[in-house]
């Protein structure tokens, strides 16, 4: 995928041996053919999927809980989120003992507003993982801006002189 990884190293001293633990995050966001559109134009009604991924390399299981609200000019679709994402108050939380080497993934789906004329879509994600809780990298997709025209038609027929006006 197209978007950045995060990389959260955490450095404490257990009897006196130092220990340094990484936490890697991705987030991204894809379109109805899974292809990373992260950074790319997006259009009123279009369906996005957001994707957060943690894997544990921190040496031992943890209790992860990974919280998403939903962008501002979208509306999250009933039932998308996956892995028993529970949506509440604008945001989804997952929350699972992820075991040392394990990667969790959660996806959920949104729409994207009418209102979002010439918007930016913005969407990070958190997770706490033990006793850190870091910030996922932030997905960005623009919005056309709507334009309006006006037209007026105008007969040159010399007002229906000939009365050949439909």
């Amino acid at each position: 995928s197209g978007s950045a990884h995060t990389f959260i190293e955490q450095t404490a001293l257990k009897s006196n041996i130092k220990v340094t633990q990484v936490i890697k995050l991705e987030k991204d966001v894809l379109n109805d053919s899974n292809l990373s559109i992260d950074g790319k134009k997006v259009q009123w009604g279009q369906t996005l999927t957001y994707t957060v991924t943690y894997q544990n390399t921190t040496g031992e299981a943890r209790d992860v809980t990974i919280t998403d609200a939903i962008p501002e000019y979208t509306t999250y679709v009933s039932g998308s989120a996956d892995n028993g994402g529970v949506f509440a108050n604008g945001k989804l939380t997952w929350t699972k003992n992820v075991a040392n080497g394990e990667t969790f993934k959660v996806t959920f789906k949104v729409k994207v507003n009418d209102d979002a004329n010439g918007k930016l879509i913005e969407n990070t994600a958190q997770v706490v993982s033990g006793d850190n809780e870091v910030k996922t990298n932030t997905t960005k997709n623009s919005t056309p801006t709507r334009t309006s025209v006006k037209v007026t038609k105008v007969w040159d027929d010399y007002n229906d002189k000939y009365k050949k006006r439909p």
